[in-house]
């Protein structure tokens, strides 16, 4: 974990040093039902932080463990991460970013979808679209999606920072991946997230954290459950329910978020 200090945002050169090889590992405490699984993956770390909020969204959760870890409070809404504006990268400004893959099947909006929001998207808009990832799967999703579109895949052909650089400068970012949002909104793009609603109020409910600029969209089969005055605990998500999101709903609301 890498805390910004009260006077200045995270540069990237700070991510991409502190990044690997911690002096001190810490982690925070897992919270699985199984106490055993919980011991499985604490028992690797020399410290652990245990919140008194697990329901909190990450941002806010990620302040706290900051403050423990580092003794830094951060007191904005949203992390901030700096990009010298004239690092170059790629990007034209006129690009939307799509990360197409994420750790599970039920967190991944399916190819075809994607292929229909892109021929939608290009039907209506200027600009390039580009395919964003870095393991395998993601390649084979970008290249299923290139053989229908015109997209232009960047899938595991950057390093980190040309990856940070290019979302910087990015129109936007549509994304299923929930790693991928966190860096979009700490660069302040316009984000929109394709969601399956599991672990909502912590990765992808960003109005209620008082964030800005960010849209969620989730299959009816949540929304239908979901009651806005009580946390709804959505643990387990069909791959189906994912794919029911709508191309024609997510470009919607892309350009209600873009105005």
């Amino acid at each position: 974990m890498i805390a910004p200090s009260r006077t200045r945002p995270l540069v990237l050169d700070d991510l991409c040093r502190f990044a690997a090889a911690p002096t001190h590992s810490i982690a925070s405490a897992n919270t699985y039902v199984h106490p055993s699984w919980n011991r499985l993956s604490d028992d690797g770390y020399q410290e652990l932080f245990v919140s008194d909020d697990g329901g909190a969204h990450e941002f806010h959760f990620n302040a706290r463990f900051a403050a423990w870890a580092c003794g830094v409070h951060f007191d904005g809404a949203r992390p901030l991460l700096e990009v010298p504006s004239d690092a170059g990268g790629g990007a034209t400004g006129s690009e939307i970013i799509c990360f197409v893959g994420a750790n599970t099947r039920s967190r991944r909006w399916p190819a075809k979808r994607w292929i229909e929001f892109i021929k939608l998207y290009r039907a209506r808009h200027g600009g390039t679209v580009v395919l964003a990832g870095s393991s395998r799967a993601e390649q084979d999703i970008a290249a299923r999606i290139q053989t229908r579109t015109d997209a232009v895949s960047i899938v595991g052909k950057v390093s980190l920072p040309d990856l940070v650089r290019r979302v910087a400068a990015a129109k936007a970012v549509v994304s299923n991946d929930t790693m991928a949002v966190h860096l979009s909104v700490s660069l302040n793009r316009p984000t929109l997230i394709i969601a399956n609603g599991v672990n909502y109020q912590r990765f992808t409910d960003y109005d209620t954290a008082g964030i800005d600029g960010v849209a969620t969209l989730y299959p009816r089969v949540f929304t239908r459950q979901r009651r806005p005055d009580l946390f709804y605990h959505y643990t387990d998500a069909l791959t189906s329910d994912i794919a029911s999101i709508r191309a024609a709903e997510v470009l919607a609301r892309l350009e209600r978020l873009l105005g």
